[in-house]
């Protein structure tokens, strides 16, 4: 059911990370939901990052994957909550957006920059950077794909691709789980939360349903200058169920519906004090997902084809000074077709086909009384035809190639009023680009993977705004009408290693990337109306470091570290960025360390803890000259427990030392702030 009310939203920008997820130590792998843990203690880990299912040592791109137990371990309810263990990636949540940044790739506007994907169904693609808030309950595994990934998973995957894989309903047995959450937050609201989860097996062996609901409201915890206390709530549901059909043991049928609603009090940007002069805006947004996946395995072959339809939308409202009040919508419909060929033999030979078709619309509304009425639909049409193949020479030597032909049609309409006058716009533009990618690997022993490869990213072309134009015209200022692809090349040497007997793995990359006619922001209207302009480009070079080490039986800590220097090759005309400048909302060096403890405490049962500490750097936005730089930041969480197969009870303390320092920059007294320090406790069952 679609939320009524006109809200708002706003786009911020931030980059933070660093640390590698669960390594693996698995030599063959026969299905991708065999990750266990071995001797070692160290989680085995298959991903299919490649389209099919591989360990994740033996993978040569850089990975991170979270599996469902990771999760659960960590505490983590949203995707903010972990991403950033990853190196290089961040995904700063400021309540009323949330922004995904790969190695320092990141957008406000157009396309998403980065792949999103609902199980085999993308996100990319619909013409603005979102994406959906997901809740990490009942996950099989997340997989987080570091480097471009345009050949196998298509435009906007340029920094790099996060898949969100759920566990499927099974058809052997009927079990289930709840979960509760109950915390406090310094000088703010308490915070609640309800998850629960049903396996009902339909026909034994052949046909099950799964249903996960979760409700959860998060307290506010900034004020009003002289109004409104704690008025940042966010009060979200989300709903899913899955439908599996396996007729034979070769065939499997799988229907999905994925919904989730937010009803979003305000933002998470304050002054330094945790107040705001004045509300900004309240907003509803969510999603819903429709999706069909089919596979059949020959002996030699196997063939899947992919449907989706995602449906998104966001009702805003926001104070604009001296206009009044501005209110607005965007609605947007997307979907996907992908057909995909696969050998499903062992031999020297590896190979990967596919066809991908993408029908998308949007229509965005906004209104100010006496000042401005616009409607903007736009349509996108799509299709892709890839491929990758990979031959290992020898035990040592492997060489996979592979590229993508893309072609998308873009249109876009805009009428109505505008602050200065009448509005009729129309744009039609067609992209095309080649995608290619390749990777070298030598395996020097069972234990040690090297590889080089370079890959490219892209992004199809936009639109400007016709209202932006009209206001920068009134203004003298010449903005393009539109803008064409960006494209990222990236090189990268990466090394995967494991040491003393599996206890020890070390995963490491250096990088170089090249991302060419970047769009950046330019703030016509402040506060209100941004035009676009196309850079000459950014230059990104980084080094990642990543450990995964068994200190003891019952003790084993995940550290890692992320430096990078991003900056602009040029000057941008008309605007405060120059050449040398970082890009908005990058932190250059994150850092993170966590420890898990786990040992038997009596009976059945395990004491369990987790800690965790995470630096990000300070960030800057040279995209307008009234932003000032964010804050080095520290933030350090911790969870302890008791649990055993069936209950489990943690006690948990986040943002322990209350950091309050900006998250963003500050434009020019707000920011992105964390929430204060929370204490809660968490209760599941598992039945």
């Amino acid at each position: 059911m679609r939320l009524n009310g006109k809200r708002k939203t706003r786009i911020a920008i931030a980059l933070a990370t660093s640390l590698v997820a669960t390594q693996s130590v698995s030599s063959e792998i026969k299905s991708e939901k065999t990750d266990s843990v071995d001797e070692s203690g160290i989680e085995r880990v298959v991903v299919t990052s490649r389209k099919r299912s591989e360990a994740l040592v033996d993978t040569p791109i850089a990975v991170s994957s979270f599996s469902d137990k990771k999760l659960t371990d960590m505490g983590a309810h949203k995707m903010g909550d972990f991403l950033q263990s990853s190196p290089g990636v961040a995904l700063v949540d400021s309540g009323d957006f949330q922004q995904l940044s790969v190695r320092g790739v990141s957008t406000s506007l157009g396309g998403n920059a980065n792949g999103y994907y609902l199980n085999n169904i993308p996100f990319t693609g619909v013409t603005v950077p979102w994406n959906p808030n997901v809740q990490s309950f009942d996950l099989q595994r997340v997989e987080v794909l570091r480097g471009p990934q345009g050949t196998l998973f298509g435009e906007g995957a340029m920094g790099g691709t996060v898949r969100i894989l759920t566990n499927q309903a099974d058809p052997v047995e009927f079990y289930g789980k709840i979960d509760g959450q109950f915390s406090s937050t310094d000088d703010g609201n308490d915070n609640d939360s309800l998850r629960g989860m049903v396996n009902l097996p339909i026909l034994e062996d052949v046909a099950a349903l799964r249903v996960v609901a979760i409700e959860e409201n998060q307290g506010g915890w900034i004020d009003i200058e002289n109004g409104k206390e704690n008025y940042n709530e966010i009060d979200t549901s989300t709903y899913r169920v899955q439908l599996k059909i396996t007729p034979t043991e070769r065939l499997s049928l799988d229907f999905a519906f994925w919904k989730s609603d937010q009803n979003i009090g305000g933002s998470s940007r304050a002054r330094d004090d945790m107040t705001v002069l004045s509300s900004d805006g309240q907003s509803e947004m969510g999603y819903e997902q429709y999706s069909f996946t089919g596979e059949y395995e020959f002996d030699t072959l196997a063939f899947s084809y992919a449907y989706g339809k995602n449906e998104l939308y966001n009702d805003l409202s926001t104070p604009i000074p001296g206009l009044g009040l501005l209110t607005g919508s965007i609605d947007i419909s997307v979907e996907t077709h992908e057909l995909l060929f696969r050998n499903n033999d062992d031999g020297k030979l590896d190979w990967t086909f596919g066809y991908y078709y993408r029908d998308g619309s949007r229509n965005d509304t906004l209104f100010i009384v006496d000042f401005l009425d616009s409607i903007s639909p736009s349509t996108t049409e799509a299709e892709a035809v890839f491929g990758e193949v990979e031959y290992q020479f020898s035990d040592e030597w492997s060489l996979a190639v592979g590229a993508r032909y893309f072609e998308e049609t873009l249109e876009v309409s805009e009428f109505g009023i505008g602050l200065t006058g009448p509005i009729d716009a129309n744009h039609k533009a067609d992209f095309s680009k080649v995608s290619p990618r390749a990777i070298l690997s030598y395996q020097a022993n069972k234990d040690w993977l090297i590889y080089l490869s370079g890959a490219q990213g892209f992004r199809g072309g936009q639109a400007q705004p016709a209202i932006s134009l009209q206001l920068a015209e009134q203004m003298g200022i010449i903005l393009p009408a539109s803008l064409d692809s960006d494209t990222i090349t990236t090189y990268e040497l990466g090394s995967k290693t494991t040491l003393l007997d599996g206890t020890l793995v070390i995963e490491g990359a250096a990088y170089h990337s090249d991302w060419k006619d970047v769009p950046v922001r330019f703030e016509v209207l402040p506060g209100a109306i941004n035009g676009i302009y196309q850079s000459k480009g950014l230059t990104i070079s980084g080094v990642e470091l990543a450990v995964t080490a068994r200190l003891t039986p019952a003790l084993t800590m995940n550290a890692g570290i992320s430096v990078m220097d991003p900056e602009y090759s040029a000057d941008i005309p008309n605007s405060p960025v120059k050449e040398g400048d970082n890009p908005a909302n990058i932190s250059e060096v994150t850092g993170n360390v966590s420890l898990t403890y786990r040992d038997s405490a009596f009976s059945d049962f395990d004491w369990f803890g987790f800690w965790s500490t995470q630096y990000f750097s300070e960030r800057v936005n040279t995209n307008f000259a009234t932003y000032t730089e964010g804050d080095d930041v520290v933030l350090m969480n911790a969870r302890f427990g008791i649990d055993n197969s069936t209950y489990g009870v943690y006690l948990f303390a986040n943002n322990i030392t209350n950091e309050d320092g900006a998250l963003s920059a500050r434009e020019p007294d707000l920011a992105v702030r964390n929430q204060p320090r929370t204490f809660g406790i968490e209760m599941n069952l598992q039945f």
